[in-house]
């Protein structure tokens, strides 16, 4: 696709400065936990797995609570410290966060899209931490009513994120230019983030990861070379 003539082409691609906020991304499962912490994973783990397959197996209505601890080995008393209901459980999502050393990468003078899109997709991971995404699919297949708590955990994710840019791309010179307050410019940011990593989970590169797999950083990089390549040709 061919630019319009006369119009100046602006560099949106992705830069070098993103290397730090990538390296952040990954460090969020690199890092070597606690005991506390691999103990508190474990729970979850088991806590999730549980409810899942006996789910699966018998149906949402079939399975309580108390069955779901039992199959975990742990005490019902225990369950609400993971989980504020079975289907949250069930699902294997909690309430997302955004980790500082994300926000304390972020550059307001590099390539915002890009940048915003790599944060969303690591705030949505605090979400959902189990990598089985061909069961979570197969749950909200079979019980459509798990739905509204992803789309929950995807609101408040964006929530999260936006609330954090606005504070630091107040003074932006974007927001000037535009005459609109820095909310605007946030929202439309996130929603572009959003709907680059739509794309980049229903077009995945050739060969990047099996049915039921995470979505990859090359799923996603593509996803915004796209993007990028729309933008420059097309503004």
């Amino acid at each position: 696709m061919a630019a319009h003539p006369g119009r100046p082409v602006r560099d949106i691609t992705p830069n070098a400065s993103l290397h730090s906020l990538q390296e952040c991304n990954n460090c969020l499962v690199t890092e070597t936990p606690t005991l506390r912490e691999r103990r508190r994973t474990e729970t979850w783990n088991a806590l999730h797995d549980a409810a899942a397959e006996l789910v699966l197996e018998h149906g949402m209505g079939a399975v309580s609570i108390d069955r779901i601890t039992e199959a975990a080995g742990v005490s019902p008393r225990t369950f609400f410290n993971y989980f504020p209901s079975k289907q949250a459980a069930v699902l294997g999502v909690r309430d997302p966060h955004l980790p500082d050393c994300l926000l304390d990468d972020f550059d307001p003078a590099g390539d915002l899209v890009t940048q915003t899109t790599h944060l969303l997709l690591a705030v949505l991971r605090t979400a959902t931490p189990h990598e089985d995404v061909a069961r979570r699919r197969q749950l909200t297949a079979a019980h459509p009513e798990l739905q509204s708590l992803r789309m929950h955990a995807v609101e408040e994710a964006r929530r999260l994120l936006a609330e954090a840019l606005t504070e630091r791309l107040a003074d932006h010179q974007l927001v000037a230019a535009a005459d609109a307050p820095a909310e605007e410019l946030v929202s439309l940011l996130v929603t572009a983030a959003a709907a680059v990593l739509q794309h980049a989970h229903r077009h995945p590169v050739a060969g990047s990861r099996t049915a039921g797999a995470l979505l990859t950083e090359a799923d996603v990089d593509h996803a915004l070379e796209f993007t990028h390549h729309l933008w420059r040709n097309t503004l």
